[in-house]
This record gives structure tokens, sequence and C-alpha cells, in this order.
């Protein structure tokens, strides 16, 4: 709730500078913010993934959808692909994964935890705790992982 709020705080504070320095209307000022955040949609079919580069990864790939890069966001969205026998070793970070699978199936290890996750099953995984993927399908394993940015999180 708070990023919500924290955003809200920024767009006011934005529109009313617009206003005061810029001497633009109220509409204008709305019109020039908007345009900042402009709408846009990305064709999955034409991104480039790139190989997950961490020790003991296997035939795993991952693309950033929407990041910092592409727009003013407080969470990244990211698409895995995992082939058949793939896997990303078990590792730990400081954020959270918000996880929703859109094709095939694996296995999920958060801590002392299994999960199959399946097309259309949802996950999440806790920051700081021990994870790992691992496709146990006979197709490929996709999925979208969405995770805070830290910027966001330290405000918290």
């Amino acid at each position: 709730m708070r990023c919500i709020f924290s955003n809200l705080r920024k767009f006011k504070r934005k529109y009313k500078q617009l206003i005061k320095t810029q001497h633009l209307s109220a509409l204008n000022a709305i019109n020039s913010l908007v345009n900042v955040m402009s709408a846009f949609i990305i064709d999955t079919s034409s991104i480039e993934f790139r190989k997950v580069e961490m020790e003991g990864a296997e035939q795993a790939w991952m693309a950033w959808l929407i990041s910092e890069d592409k727009a003013p966001v407080s969470f990244a969205m990211r698409i895995f692909k995992i082939k058949p026998g793939g896997r990303i070793p078990l590792h730990t970070h400081w954020y959270y994964h918000e996880i929703f699978c859109i094709q095939g199936e694996g296995k999920l290890v958060v801590g002392p935890q299994e999960f199959i996750l399946k097309k259309d099953m949802a996950a999440f995984v806790p920051p700081n705790v021990p994870h790992s993927y691992e496709n146990l399908g006979s197709e490929d394993w996709v999925f979208i992982c969405v995770i805070p940015l830290k910027k966001e999180l330290e405000k918290l």
C-alpha cells in the first residue's frame, strides 16, 4: 500500500511543480505527466531470452518484460523458459518472487518444501529463502516472475 501512496505523492508533487514552474494549465500538466508514463505492450514471441548465468544452471533462459528501463515501475516482470531436464539450482537473494506458470510443469523447491507448479498455477517465494527450479516435463516450462525493485522495498 505504501508504494501506491508514495507514487501518488510523487505524482501530485510533480503535478504542482509543472503548474507552478512551467505555467501549465491543470489539463496540460496531467497530459505531460501521463506522457512520461506511456502505455506499451510487449510481444513475447519476439523478445530476446538470455541464458541464466548462474553456476549449476542448465537449459534455462530469462528475459526482462517490464523494468525500470521501460517504465517508472515499483516491480519488475520477467519471463523464464526452462527446457526439459533444465534447472536453476538452489540460490537465495533479498527479494521475493510472485510466479505464474503459463506453460509446462516443474518442481519448485522453497526451503524444506517442494511443489509441482503447472500451467495456470501461481506461487510465492519469500525473500532470503533458498529456492530452485527444475523442469520435470517434456515441454518447455515457462513462467512469469514478478519481483520488487530494491528502491521501493527499502521504503517499507
